[in-house]
């Protein structure tokens, strides 16, 4: 993770490296925790900014629709072109939100992912109790849930 993020920096044109991430990119240990993500104009559109703001309904239907699609295909689990998919439909997202707002966006974006997985394995877990991550689930269990139809809606 350290070596992927590190890349990420070091490929950052140089206008967009301010101070802080070049003295995260000189000490790769410090980055454990800490994501930091600039935009093509070095905007940083991720950082400590904790606010859940609105978002268009569009938005956060992009972000529950693949937490949904990717527990089809993973059961729970996530690999690396999954986490690739997600950062762009992050990214898709976050060029649509003013500046000063995108830092917000991405924790709300966070949220939204998060709340929609657990519901999600919540409700598998409920009905199977032995089930584990990356374990198959029958159809007509995960259908209702995925549909919505079980555990609450994942809206922030």
């Amino acid at each position: 993770m350290v070596n992927r993020i590190n890349a990420e920096v070091a490929a950052m044109s140089t206008a967009a490296i301010t101070a802080e991430a070049t003295l995260y990119a000189s000490d790769p240990s410090r980055l454990e925790g800490l994501v930091l993500r600039y935009d093509s104009n070095g905007n940083l559109v991720s950082g400590g900014d904790q606010r859940i703001i609105d978002l268009p309904e569009h938005m956060k239907e992009a972000i529950i629709s693949f937490a949904r699609e990717q527990f089809t295909r993973g059961f729970g689990t996530m690999n690396w072109q999954d986490g690739d998919r997600l950062g762009a439909i992050y990214r898709r997202i976050l060029t649509q939100i003013p500046v000063q707002d995108r830092a917000a966006a991405h924790y709300t974006l966070g949220n939204i992912w998060r709340t929609e997985t657990m519901r999600i394995q919540n409700a598998v877990q409920q009905a199977m109790p032995n089930w584990i991550h990356g374990q198959p689930v029958p159809n007509n269990i995960l259908s209702p849930i995925l549909s919505g139809e079980v555990g609450f809606n994942a809206v922030v």
